[in-house]
């Protein structure tokens, strides 16, 4: 979010300036997807905006899951493609943790096979690090919730969920075109995102770190 756009919209309202700052009080440099929704629309700044700026995603829990996001995130890609075949396969499916977070899982005693999956899942979201277990047989893959989140929004279902032809209702929303996980904010208005701070022309985002650099430091 650059601070120059957030300056004009505010100075033209001063009260918008005051909610704004109140809506982002203590968040330490994080706010959820919810917020930062309602925050764009209270300035009046279109979403597409901060998509550049979004340097880093964390679950509705905490902690940073993915850095430098690559949006929109767009499943009708070959690596989308890899994703949505890995969750609908025998090796893969999406579950239910502790917290109740969707979570997406791969196993495969193939250690090639793994690194695809990862590779895939990196192409399409960003910079992420999967939690690896191995075992003589086989490495189990545990991905970011965002991952999960986002192959569950296209029609995956989790397991034990009852779903007619899963598969027919990806195709039909993923369509010939993308999944647009950020514009139509569809990861979850409790995704945390932590957005890059410009100030006097020079970026933060090299030396990025949760408490300095995120939303509300634009409006300091």
């Amino acid at each position: 979010m650059r601070l120059g756009r957030l300056e004009e919209a505010t100075r033209r309202a001063p009260k918008k300036l005051d909610d704004a700052k109140g809506a982002l009080s203590d968040k330490r440099g994080w706010i959820t997807v919810g917020e930062l929704k309602r925050l764009l629309d209270l300035l009046g700044l279109d979403y597409e905006s901060v998509e550049k700026d979004i340097i880093a995603m964390g679950s509705p829990i905490g902690g940073v899951e993915i850095v430098n996001p690559r949006f929109p995130f767009d499943l009708a890609t070959p690596s989308g493609a890899r994703l949505v075949a890995a969750a609908l396969g025998s090796g893969g499916g999406l579950w239910l943790d502790r917290h109740g977070l969707v979570r997406f899982y791969y196993r495969s005693e193939h250690p090639e096979s793994v690194e695809r999956i990862v590779e895939a899942a990196r192409d399409v979201l960003g910079d992420l690090r999967p939690r690896v277990r191995r075992t003589r047989d086989e490495a189990l893959v545990e991905f970011p919730f965002v991952v999960g989140d986002s192959l569950r929004r296209v029609g995956i279902p989790v397991e034990g969920e009852a779903a007619a032809s899963p598969l027919d209702v990806v195709i039909r929303r993923v369509g010939g075109g993308i999944f647009d996980a950020w514009r139509r904010l569809e990861v979850g208005e409790g995704t945390t995102v932590t957005v890059r701070a410009l100030t006097s022309g020079a970026s933060t985002a090299s030396r990025w770190e949760p408490g300095r650099c995120g939303a509300a430091d634009t409006l300091r």
